[in-house]
């Protein structure tokens, strides 16, 4: 078993080398952008870069979800679901939600999500004829979704 992949890890090297050489065969403009995008979504101190960007851009903007995620996923392990804490009127034996914990939720959907959300998209069919083939698609196959109180 070792002798059959012994081959194939020689060849590692090799690819590397390809890999390096065409990377240093992309120049210019394209590798600019390249740099400019990796220093953009760094992941060092907490996306530092992207939340700069994303709280001052106006929509139209499609936010980053791993961004989001992460911090949901922060929130939701590092807080409790329930207070205990006197000054927010729990006590041991009668625990009550932690509100703090909410308010952290919807400010993190409020800030990455809902805001690019309220804005309407126009999308002109005219600069790409394929996105106008896809929503006329998407206007006669879809099923019209309804109310269950409308039923």
């Amino acid at each position: 078993m070792i002798a059959e992949t012994l081959p194939s890890v020689a060849l590692y090297p090799h690819f590397v080398l390809v890999a390096f050489v065409r990377a240093q065969l992309v120049v210019g403009d394209t590798f600019a952008k390249w740099n400019e995008m990796n220093t953009l979504m760094n992941h060092n101190e907490n996306y530092k870069n992207y939340r700069a960007v994303v709280a001052t851009i106006d929509a139209p903007c499609v936010p980053f979800m791993g961004v989001l995620t992460r911090d949901l996923v922060m929130i939701e392990e590092g807080n409790a679901d329930w207070s205990t804490e006197a000054q927010d009127g729990g006590t041991p034996e009668t625990p009550v939600p932690n509100v703090a914990k909410m308010l952290m939720i919807t400010n993190a959907l409020r800030t990455n999500l809902l805001r690019f959300k309220a804005h309407r998209y126009e999308i002109d069919i005219s600069v790409d004829p394929l996105m106008g083939e896809f929503l006329e698609f998407l206007n006669g196959n879809c099923v019209e979704v309804r109310a269950i109180d409308e039923l």
